[in-house]
C-alpha cells in the first residue's frame, strides 16, 4: 500500500509541475487594449510661409509597468509641396514578454491653443507586436499641413 500512495504523490506532483509549466491558451494570447493614449504630449509653433517648427516642447510620461510604448510626434520639411510639410508620426514599442495585439484605429491629434481639435489623422491597423527581433517595433506616419500658429499634439488608439 505504501508504493501505491508514493506512486500517486509522485504522480500528483507530476501533475502540478507539468500544469505550472505548460502554457495555456490564455495565457499565450496577445493583450488586446481596447484603448490607448501615446506617452507624450508634443507642442510647437509653426509658421505655414516658411514651413518650419520652430519652438517644440515634448512632454512625458513615464511608467515602468507599461507594456507598450507610445510615442507621437511632428516633424517639419520645409522643402516639401505645401500641403504635405509636416509629418505626424506614432511609433509603438512593445516592452514585456507579453504579445500585445493592436486591432482598431490608430490617430494623430492636432490640436491648437484653444483645445480645438484642428487636425485628425488616422489609420486602421491591426498588428501585434512581440518580444523579438523584428517583431517588437512598429511606426505609423502621415503627411499634413496647418497653417501658421501654436499646436499640440498626441496620439489615440481605439478599438
Amino acid at each position: 500500500m505504501k508504493t501505491f500512495s508514493a506512486r500517486r504523490q509522485i504522480l500528483g506532483i507530476g501533475l502540478l509541475v507539468s500544469l505550472a509549466v505548460m502554457p495555456s491558451a490564455a495565457a499565450g494570447r496577445p493583450l488586446s487594449p481596447s484603448s490607448e493614449r501615446s506617452d507624450n504630449t508634443m507642442s510647437f509653433d509653426y509658421d505655414a510661409v516658411s514651413g518650419e517648427i520652430g519652438e517644440a516642447v515634448s512632454g512625458r510620461v513615464i511608467s515602468r509597468r507599461d507594456r507598450l510604448e507610445f510615442v507621437a510626434w511632428v516633424r517639419d520639411f520645409p522643402e516639401a509641396e505645401v500641403g504635405e510639410r509636416l509629418q505626424g508620426a506614432v511609433h509603438l514599442r512593445v516592452h514585456r514578454d507579453k504579445a500585445i495585439e493592436l486591432r482598431g484605429t490608430l490617430a494623430v491629434v492636432v490640436q491648437n491653443d484653444a483645445g480645438a481639435t484642428i487636425e485628425t489623422l488616422e489609420r486602421e491597423i491591426d498588428i501585434v507586436l512581440r518580444d523579438r527581433k523584428g517583431k517588437r517595433a512598429k511606426s505609423f506616419r502621415w503627411r499634413f499641413d496647418l497653417p501658421t500658429g501654436n499646436y499640440t499634439v498626441f496620439g489615440t488608439f481605439q478599438k
